[in-house]
């Protein structure tokens, strides 16, 4: 994959020559993706972003997160709410329009180049449809920028590894004084350094000391910042009174992961289930396939619960969570929850540095975790993983903070 990155990166692709496409793409090109013309057909008559203008906007905050995607839009727009002169662009609904139609010779182009390294046809129709979303998405923002005059020298992304955020860095990170990029998930550095390393912005907000401590250990060049969760912006740790109801609940992996992770997980923490007369609930993460799962999973022990719900709702019905390699295991320590994190023999992904104390891959290692919640011993863990994995106080002032020490938010 490195090897396909450099050669792409080396292409000069028709008035794009200052981006890395390569770089841009590299979470794409780890993807099977399969070329969607219907996809690209979309892009040429529809265009899917609004833009939303408060003060007297001298920063770009955009976001390529799909509505899909909910959680992170939320998420996302909870944050940049609190800056005060700004254009905000996200996904919406489709709205017609002609400026995809008008550059489809960019299109034609770019695959022409691409083929070069690229043969397999519906791999590069992907890419390249990629490519293409987040150019006609700059485009739009250039065209109303022009329209409205709009100063733009400050730039906040969602995460700006991901291809349309990268290409939005890329073309204003030399004429924007600031750039920030947040965080939005934990990322094993151990396989994913890119998610750190491939960074380009000046500034990246993290949640805790514990991915500054990753992001530094990855080679990120900017300055990493502990500021908090994007997704506890108006949450507090929760002191929880303990649930005994002999319910387990697992989180499964996404699909960026092996599913023997998931399966190998499912089979012994449903083994202890099953030897200590317990329940298993079963969340899967929205990419995995719920009916592949029905049929793995011993209905006599296990359930999967409804796609629709939310982590916290999910919480609220078990006892412990046994998390893989998911940002659930921080959502859990913020709600208190007795949480222990699964990894498959020899494939430890390291997510979460220094985490040995909760770690398990056996059913017999498992059994050895559970005798000790609630003891002062697993007590104690729990504050010092508190203190290292989150951060305390108001999430939401510490942004607020943050963004005016960094000049995101000036007093003009």
């Amino acid at each position: 994959m490195e090897s396909l990155k450099r050669k792409i990166n080396e292409i000069k692709f028709k008035d794009i020559e200052d981006i890395l496409v390569g770089d841009m793409l590299h979470y794409r090109l780890e993807e099977a993706g399969n070329g969607d013309l219907r996809n690209i057909f979309s892009m040429l008559f529809f265009k899917n972003y609004d833009f939303k203008v408060s003060g007297n906007p001298d920063t770009l905050c955009f976001s390529g997160c799909g509505k899909n995607r909910k959680d992170q839009m939320d998420a996302f727009c909870g944050v940049v709410e609190l800056i005060n002169n700004k254009v905000t662009m996200v996904q919406s609904e489709k709205k017609f329009s002609f400026i995809g139609l008008k550059n489809i010779a960019k299109l034609l182009v770019w695959n022409k180049q691409l083929k070069t390294v690229v043969p397999d046809k519906n791999k590069r129709i992907f890419l390249v449809g990629n490519m293409f979303h987040a150019y006609l998405a700059f485009k739009l923002f250039e065209q109303n920028k022009k329209r409205y005059s709009w100063n733009i020298n400050k730039l906040v992304t969602f995460c700006d590894v991901l291809p349309t955020d990268y290409f939005f860095l890329s073309k204003l990170n030399d004429e924007c004084d600031i750039t920030v990029t947040l965080q939005h998930g934990v990322y094993p550095i151990t396989t994913n350094k890119w998610a750190y390393s491939g960074s380009r912005s000046k500034y990246f907000l993290l949640d805790s000391q514990h991915t500054v401590d990753g992001a530094i250990m990855s080679g990120y060049k900017g300055k990493p910042l502990a500021v908090g969760s994007i997704h506890n912006m108006n949450k507090t740790v929760e002191e929880r009174v303990p649930v005994k109801n002999d319910v387990i609940g697992v989180f499964c992996n996404s699909v960026m992961f092996p599913e023997e992770d998931n399966t190998e997980m499912i089979r012994v923490v449903e083994a202890f289930c099953e030897a200590k007369g317990k329940k298993l609930l079963i969340k899967l993460h929205p990419t995995n396939d719920v009916a592949k799962y029905e049929k793995i999973i011993n209905k006599q022990v296990s359930t999967i619960c409804d796609k629709n719900i939310t982590v916290d709702e999910f919480a609220e019905q078990i006892e412990l969570a046994i998390v893989g390699i998911s940002t659930v295991f921080t959502a859990m320590l913020f709600k208190s929850v007795p949480a222990f994190i699964f990894f498959r023999k020899g494939y430890d992904q390291n997510l979460y540095l220094n985490s040995e104390d909760v770690k398990f891959s056996t059913t017999e290692r498992l059994k050895t975790l559970v005798e000790k919640i609630d003891t002062e011993e697993f007590n104690k863990i729990m504050e010092c993983y508190k203190n290292y994995y989150l951060l305390s106080g108001n999430i939401k002032e510490n942004y607020k903070r943050v963004f005016k020490e960094i000049g995101i938010n000036d007093d003009k």
